[in-house]
């Protein structure tokens, strides 16, 4: 007989940076778009007779919104491809760490990972336990159940269990 039981845990990682690559692409172009729209209404400014000045803060807000357009650009070319499912749906992926998850608990939705851990009831023995990067622990019984019916077999034939080995 065998325990399994799940927990999930947070990571340090933002849940404002998560989504999908058509979520960051919208999300590169605003960026870029509002920065545009800044220098463009600047540059119409400087037009005028009395030339007001480009206020530092206005040019630091510019500058952050290039930045951030820049590093979403650079997160998308070095992540071509979608994060996909179990069942191979798209998932949300996530900039400051795309192993994480966005999962919801009973105290809200938190990004983190899943942990999952079996227990041989015979030896008192941990055979797996694994943090993956998914909210479903259900996604998560198929592999796990492999180790486990190799263990059964290894038990059944007095052999080493692969947590031994």
């Amino acid at each position: 007989m065998f325990a399994i039981d799940g927990v999930k845990l947070p990571s340090n990682a933002s849940k404002g940076k998560s989504g999908t690559r058509a979520d960051f692409e919208k999300q590169a172009a605003k960026l870029e778009q509002a920065a545009q729209q800044m220098l463009a209404r600047h540059r119409d400014n400087d037009a005028l007779s009395i030339e007001p000045d480009l206020t530092a803060k206005a040019a630091q807000r510019i500058e952050r919104l290039q930045h951030g357009a820049a590093q979403l650009r650079r997160w998308l070319k070095k992540h071509p491809e979608d994060r996909k499912g179990a069942k191979g749906k798209v998932i949300k992926s996530n900039r400051t760490d795309n192993d994480s998850a966005k999962m919801a608990t009973s105290k809200g939705v938190i990004q983190g990972y899943c942990g999952v851990a079996a227990v041989d009831d015979r030896h008192q023995i941990i055979i797996e336990a694994q943090a993956h990067g998914t909210g479903s622990e259900q996604a998560l019984l198929i592999p796990g159940g492999r180790c486990r019916h190799a263990c059964v077999h290894a038990r059944h034939a007095n052999l080493p269990t692969p947590a031994t080995t």
